[in-house]
């Protein structure tokens, strides 16, 4: 210091410059991977080692805004006023006010003593009263930039009353902050789009390894239930021929034989086969569906009492409902038939007692959740949960639990067909399943099924069954199984029909062709050689215009409909077939006309 004016001499300038220079890039240095931490440690070390107070601002994207990213003031009741004026304050670019010049120009803008009423002329009004309360005296904006180019302004202003003005060696000093302050904001900005990329990677990496598991089950699934769905067309044919000739033999003997009394067992053994099968389909999405506009508030108010019969006195059921109705076009008795299931599964996992809450509502599924989940659509869907209290499940079982015959009850407690077949059951109406569980923790089961618009049809009562009714019309069975088409002919025969029987569509044609009298039906079977059952229909109603149509299969195919759902002109009547469900049905096609195949 110089001994005649006790002012700092050069030397000691430079050596406390050096000082604050080495200071400030080791608290950057420590920033440098925070950026919000960066940009703080830099307004406070300049407005503790060079101004009064500090802010900084950056470029927005567009290049629109100089926005507001940090301040400091050594005055806490100067910061107060400050940050009241500038808490949402953004420079537009266009304004050229004293920050964007020093942006535009890359040099800094020193005003090393400030007169208000000059100052304020070049302000927005908003800013006057800041700067009639703190008093601004002096003021020094020095530019950001990086590789030539401006990312944003540092603001220092001097506004106490024994701080005197910015002079050359602040300006020179703010320089060479600014130029370190850019460079940690420039490298902090680097880390942090790297740690972003690195996350989403890291998020996409989880994503696409979760969609290739979900992928590996589906296609596991989908396989089992292509194999399934064959297994039950050649089983329900089986049956077709057990259960009728069980039947007639049974009628035949009467109620008092022995012989009725084994063919019962026959009967009852080949019927729950014939549920098997049924669930094999639903398994394989191969089920004739007829879905309508349902509310599953509706639903589950109709199962009350068959869920109170099933979960016994010490499970506890709670239905939850949501104002916002929950509307679904499906086939009731196949969301019957999931309710159930998932009840069941439910009681079976609360082996002492507990809760069980079914909830319904919707949901609104946007891009990022679909993501999530292979398969799933954006949109609205209708939403049913199914939670218990019970022993929950490990993620080693839960990988495998809609796999067919998967069971962790004891043997010869269940078929393992529950719920693979509420999984096929969701999947052939557009819908998810989705299974949250821990062991000890109880389980959720949560189907989606795409929402419906419009007003929910009424649930229909049970109607009595009408007996079963012979008659004297002529009718073609087309059947390419020998057994199936004898059995059939048998059954109507023995009620009155005048029955005429081929085994493919050409036999078919040659006896509607040589045949004198009318044909008042075609009883065919879908899968057949040569053409499919529909395309015999419409050849043979070309032949004979009044000709009904009733269809039979042992699972659905394309030929008559759409993603399983029947169309409604059309009468179909699934195997595996019995004389009373035969009879029925024909009678019924008989009766009433419907609309022409094609």
């Amino acid at each position: 210091m110089s001994e005649s004016t006790g002012t700092p001499t050069r030397e000691e300038r430079l050596a406390t410059r050096l000082r604050l220079l080495r200071d400030a890039l080791r608290r950057f240095s420590d920033a440098t991977t925070d950026l919000p931490r960066l940009l703080q440690c830099v307004v406070e070390t300049l407005a503790n080692d060079v101004g009064d107070y500090c802010s900084i601002r950056l470029l927005s994207t567009d290049g629109d805004y100089l926005d507001l990213h940090g301040m400091h003031d050594r005055d806490p009741a100067a910061l107060a006023v400050i940050a009241e004026v500038l808490a949402a304050d953004r420079l537009r670019t266009a304004e050229q006010s004293v920050a964007w010049r020093a942006l535009e120009s890359g040099t800094a803008v020193h005003i090393p003593v400030v007169d208000a009423a000059v100052f304020k002329a070049q302000l927005t009004p908003r800013w006057w009263p800041m700067v009639d309360a703190v008093g601004i005296r002096s003021l020094l904006i020095a530019p950001l930039r990086v590789h030539g180019k401006s990312i944003g302004v540092l603001q220092l202003v001097r506004h106490g009353d024994a701080s005197g003005p910015f002079d050359d060696d602040d300006r020179a000093l703010v320089e060479d902050l600014t130029e370190q302050a850019a460079l940690a904001i420039h490298n902090a900005r680097l880390y942090d789009a790297a740690q972003r990329e690195l996350a989403e990677r890291r998020r996409a990496e989880a994503a696409l390894a979760r969609t290739e598991q979900q992928l590996r089950q589906a296609q596991r699934l989908d396989a089992v239930g292509r194999l399934a769905g064959g297994v039950a067309h050649d089983f329900n044919n089986l049956l077709s021929v057990v259960l009728s000739y069980a039947e007639l033999i049974m009628l035949r003997e009467g109620a008092g034989s022995q012989t009725y009394s084994d063919l019962n067992e026959v009967r009852t053994a080949a019927l729950r086969a014939a549920d098997l099968t049924r669930q094999l389909l639903a398994l394989s999405r191969q089920q004739v569906i007829q879905p309508r506009v349902l509310d599953l508030d509706d639903v589950l108010l109709n199962m009350g009492k068959l869920f109170q019969r099933v979960l016994g006195a010490d499970i506890d059921l709670r239905v939850v409902t949501s104002d916002r109705r929950a509307l679904v076009k499906a086939d009731p008795s196949q969301i019957e038939q999931v309710l159930l299931n998932l009840v069941v599964n439910a009681r079976d996992a609360m082996a002492q007692g507990g809760t069980l809450t079914i909830e319904t509502g919707t949901l609104d599924v946007d891009d990022r959740l679909a993501s999530d989940h292979l398969g799933l659509e954006p949109g609205r869907y209708a939403v049913f949960a199914v939670t218990d209290s019970g022993a929950g499940m490990d993620p080693q079982t839960m990988a495998h639990i809609f796999e067919p015959f998967f069971t962790t009850k004891e043997p010869g407690a269940g078929t393992g067909l529950g719920l693979s077949t509420v999984f096929g059951i969701v999947k052939q109406s557009g819908g998810h399943v989705w299974v949250y569980s821990e062991p000890g923790r109880g389980t959720t089961f949560k189907v989606l099924l795409p929402a419906a618009e419009g007003a929910a049809e009424p649930l229909r009562a049970d109607e009595k069954p009408a007996a079963a009714r012979g008659g004297t019309e002529t009718v073609l069975i087309v059947d390419d199984a020998d057994a199936v088409r004898d059995v059939a002919r048998t059954i109507l025969e023995h009620h009155g029909y005048h029955v005429l029987a081929a085994r493919n569509p050409g036999e078919a044609l040659i006896a509607c062709e040589q045949f004198a009298g009318p044909i008042h039906l075609l009883l065919t079977d879908v899968v057949l050689p040569q053409l499919n059952g529909r395309q015999l229909a419409e050849r043979l109603l070309l032949l004979r215009p009044t000709l009904r149509v009733l269809f039979m299969s042992g699972h659905t195919r394309n030929a008559i409909v759409h993603n399983g759902e029947l169309e409604p002109s059309l009468r179909f009547l699934p195997k595996p077939l019995a004389p009373e469900a035969l009879l029925k049905a024909v009678r019924a096609a008989l009766d009433n006309a419907l609309r022409k195949v094609g």
